[in-house]
């Protein structure tokens, strides 16, 4: 399995630090946002157990992780596939995202402080780290882990994996496009959200989530934000 060659050979270090079970998760996982895995590849079960030196069991947990997601589907025994998030699919979850944020970041100025504030703060240090590093995958995770923290505060959480899965299949056409164009630091491109919580002002917030999510579409998928917007329209004129 050529695509998964460098993450199995422990390139990424996860297995080290992780039980096998999340390393696995984390390593599929990896392959599959930033497109070393190609949608409809399929995923074999012994290959990846023999290489991670572990049983078939524990690869199955993660790949049903990865089908909870939506990034595999399961087919019987004809095994398992990477999934695919047509350019419509991630679209429609970009508009949903941008609606859930702007409602969360509302409730989340009026819980905001200090200790919410520190929070946030420190998730951004690890993304800056993570920058530096040019490592992709630890950012992705790093910026959903600073939006689900800001919806944590909606008093919402049966919405939460809704939220989740949006960002998710959004980073399939985000983190993974273009590697070699350079993204702004982690800090400054969420900087106006930090000072829309300071200020306390609900509307301001919303606005600056808004902007935030839209201005990464515009840098890493144009394409994505396009057809988001085209679809928004048609749906309002209706």
């Amino acid at each position: 399995m050529p695509a998964l060659e460098k993450y199995l050979q422990g390139d990424k270090g996860y297995g080290l630090k992780i039980r096998k079970g999340n390393a696995v998760y984390h390593l599929l996982k990896t392959a599959i946002i930033l497109r070393d895995l190609k949608p409809g590849e399929s995923i074999g079960e012994q290959a990846i157990a023999a290489r991670m030196g572990c049983s078939q069991g524990t690869v199955r947990e993660a790949l049903l992780r990865l089908q909870e997601d939506g990034l595999v589907q399961r087919r019987g025994y004809r095994g398992t596939f990477v999934s695919e998030t047509t350019i419509e699919e991630a679209a429609e979850m970009a508009a949903i995202r941008i609606r859930l944020e702007s409602i969360a970041i509302r409730k989340a100025v009026e819980t905001h402080g200090p200790v919410e504030r520190g929070k946030l703060l420190d998730i951004l240090e690890r993304m800056e780290e993570a920058n530096k590093e040019g490592d992709s995958y630890a950012l992705s995770e790093l910026d959903r882990m600073f939006h689900l923290t800001l919806f944590d505060a909606s008093g919402m959480p049966t919405l939460e994996p809704v939220l989740s899965r949006c960002a998710l299949h959004m980073h399939r056409y985000t983190f993974a496009n273009n590697p070699k164009k350079k993204g702004l630091s982690p800090m400054k491109a969420h900087s106006d959200i930090i000072e829309a919580l300071d200020s306390g002002n609900a509307d301001k917030a919303a606005d600056a989530v808004t902007r935030h999510i839209e201005a990464v579409l515009e840098r890493w998928s144009p394409q994505l934000l396009s057809t988001m917007r085209q679809r928004t329209n048609v749906l309002e004129s209706v």
